[in-house]
């Protein structure tokens, strides 16, 4: 029925610290957790392992329905994310099919002043079960 279509469409991320997830829908992004806060760079707010993960864990839903990927980054790339247009907009060219390695390394290349942090990504496509979609490069 339509509460259980509704619910397949629906997933969720759990974060810790200031690592984001972003959706990835015909070249636009969604963040189900806001943007690390205003104030100095890189304070580590929470980690893993700890005694406690449940209290630092942070859950969202994430709308799944039309989305072409899923993209799960560490701070410095949500950072450039959520910064730069130029950078969405690249990325999203680069990510708009699923890429290999080589592609991969060279969509996270990019130039940007005052980005200074790791970038590090874990995307997954989204593809109908009877296609496969061709690997880039």
């Amino acid at each position: 029925g339509e509460g259980v279509a509704r619910h397949a469409l629906t997933g969720h991320a759990v974060r810790v610290g200031d690592c984001n997830v972003f959706t990835l829908a015909r070249g636009r992004y969604e963040a189900p957790f806001p943007a690390a806060s205003e104030g100095p760079a890189n304070v580590v707010t929470a980690y893993l392992p700890c005694e406690d993960p449940a209290r630092v864990a942070e859950y969202a839903p994430v709308a799944l329905a039309g989305v072409d990927a899923v993209v799960v980054t560490t701070d410095g790339l949500a950072i450039d994310l959520f910064d730069s247009p130029s950078v969405r907009t690249w990325l999203a060219s680069r990510w708009s099919v699923p890429c290999g390695p080589a592609r991969m390394l060279d969509s996270l290349r990019y130039r940007r002043q005052g980005s200074h942090d790791d970038r590090t990504a874990l995307i997954t496509w989204s593809a109908p079960l009877d296609h496969i979609p061709r690997l880039e490069p």
